[in-house]
């Protein structure tokens, strides 16, 4: 079990309370860019760019309106594709997988990048260990949590204007932090475990993302 500390908070949401808790989605390794891509589950073509065989892992838990995936691989990529319908996609990568490039762009390690950058999704890991995650949240649980939290409507419309947010002190490790921390539990105790997470998933996990934003800090 993670030791992450996650305080009370008075604005515990009764909307996002009724959310359902997470489940495990996913938890599977692969030898193959077809089959890694399947797994992943978006429509994206996984082109590999780096020889020798591929070891990959990816680990997806949440609910319809809000879903976690931490993927791994060893290999460079090209991925080309589309973020799903309905969703605004974030990525997340470790810091220790280096620069990012993003739509011809060098992404800073660490930064968290809007897939939803003009619809589509071009991106080049670097050679050698990948990690990071993805965060997905259904249009109506972001608009709902930006109310929720008093954060206005800017934090939306905000997502369209900008391809990347770097790192500031604190926020982007604490969001770092909550994700691993699930991460942890899924792979560990599943759904029994993730249950007994249910407000730091559906709470805490989105207030940390939107207080991520420059506009909101």
């Amino acid at each position: 079990m993670s030791s992450l500390n996650i305080k009370n908070s008075s604005k515990w949401s009764m909307l996002l309370k009724d959310e359902p808790s997470p489940v495990v989605l996913v938890n599977e390794e692969y030898e193959d860019a077809e089959s890694f891509g399947r797994g992943v589950g978006w429509d994206i073509d996984f082109r590999q760019l780096e020889p020798g065989p591929l070891r990959a892992r990816v680990l997806s838990f949440g609910h319809p309106g809000i879903m976690v995936s931490r993927v791994e691989f060893n290999r460079s990529f090209h991925q080309l594709g589309r973020p799903p319908a309905g969703y605004r996609a974030f990525g997340f990568p470790d810091v220790e997988s280096g620069t990012f490039r993003w739509k011809r762009a060098e992404i800073e390690a660490g930064a968290l990048i809007n897939f939803n950058f003009e619809e589509k999704l071009d991106s080049v890991n670097p050679p050698g260990q990948f990690g990071g995650f993805v965060l997905c949240l259904s249009e109506q649980v972001l608009y709902d949590s930006c109310d929720e939290f008093g954060f206005g409507e800017e934090f939306p419309e905000e997502i369209q204007r900008n391809q990347f947010w770097g790192p500031p002190e604190g926020q982007h490790e604490r969001l770092r932090d909550i994700l691993h921390s699930l991460a942890i539990v899924a792979t560990q105790e599943g759904d029994e475990g993730l249950s007994r997470w249910h407000r730091v998933f559906n709470y805490d996990l989105c207030n940390t993302l939107i207080c991520c934003d420059p506009v909101n800090r």
